[in-house]
């Protein structure tokens, strides 16, 4: 059996990003892997062709067809239950992993005693050229401390428990921030989590944008998941999934064109915040927390964690 199970969830990347993905897992100073790539896009009749002479290639890949779409939480799950290692390894397939990655976290966890580990990051263009400087590093406390304000561990980074993974409930299926969700549960069973101190990954930014109305879905998913963590905190009581996130979502407009435009008006303004004078910024920034609810509970949490003394 082997010790890691990197999963991979393919859907609309290309076949040479794939390729330098698969090969950053294959090029591993730490050898004792499997790669399990599940295919979310059934459509691609040439997706379905490239895994299987990936796993041609390789015995220590495996590939598994959804019958239609599932979307990632899903995908990740299938894949984690057809797991042999006793540790689960998160990769996407248009990122590339650093040749030490493996070895170091794996070697961190268990130094640690962790439930869970990540690694700080840089970020790289369609092209493979660095875009921005290096994700901040943090230690396991400021981690444990900061995860209820705003998500920390980057996803594809992480290596964690397998037990621990289902004892938590996997993920579970939002239409985005499924990590932070998981993340914020295994923080509620007390898993012990670690970030090693180098950028042992590279996570590529492609060109195709989000559109407006993601955007807005995203903030507000994981506005919820701040404040479900705090009222689960202070409750011990787990809130009902899916009903109250979605009596969220409505209770805070997201089917409401005025919600959605306002949202959009102060993103414009926050975009523009960052190529003006520090007065100017505060003064765009006020104005889109005044436009926004989302935004004002965004700053109020950024201020919130400002604050802690870590």
């Amino acid at each position: 059996m082997p010790t890691i199970s990197v999963l991979t969830s393919i859907y609309n990347e290309t076949p040479q990003e794939i390729f330098q993905a698969v090969r950053s897992i294959q090029g591993q100073t730490f050898t004792d892997w499997e790669l399990i790539l599940v295919n979310d896009h059934p459509g691609r009749q040439e997706l379905e062709e490239l895994l299987a002479s990936l796993a041609l290639t390789d015995p220590r890949i495996r590939f598994l067809a959804n019958p239609k779409n599932l979307g990632l939480a899903r995908s990740m799950n299938r894949a984690a239950a057809a797991a042999q290692g006793r540790y689960l390894a998160r990769m996407d397939a248009d990122d590339i992993s650093a040749p030490r990655r493996l070895e170091e976290e794996l070697a961190l966890l268990i130094r640690e005693d962790c439930g869970l580990v990540c690694c700080r990051f840089q970020t790289i263009d369609e092209g493979g050229q660095i875009l921005s400087q290096e994700s901040p590093y943090y230690t396991s406390r400021q981690l444990q401390a900061l995860l209820p304000f705003r998500n920390v561990i980057h996803h594809p980074t992480v290596l964690m428990q397998k037990e621990l993974f289902f004892q938590a409930g996997g993920y579970r299926p939002y239409p985005c921030a499924q990590d932070y969700d998981l993340w914020l549960r295994l923080r509620q069973m007390q898993v012990k989590m670690a970030m090693h101190q180098e950028v042992l990954f590279s996570y590529r930014i492609r060109g195709k944008s989000t559109t407006g109305q993601r955007r807005y879905l995203q903030a507000l998913t994981l506005n919820y998941l701040r404040e479900a963590f705090r009222k689960e905190y202070k409750t011990r009581t787990e809130l009902p999934f899916p009903d109250a996130y979605a009596a969220y979502l409505r209770r805070h407009g997201y089917h409401r064109c005025r919600s959605q435009n306002r949202f959009d008006k102060a993103t414009y303004l926050l975009q523009n915040s960052w190529k003006s004078s520090p007065a100017k910024r505060l003064c765009l920034q006020t104005q889109a927390a005044f436009l926004s609810g989302v935004y004002r509970r965004n700053f109020l949490y950024q201020i919130q964690a400002k604050r802690l003394k870590i």
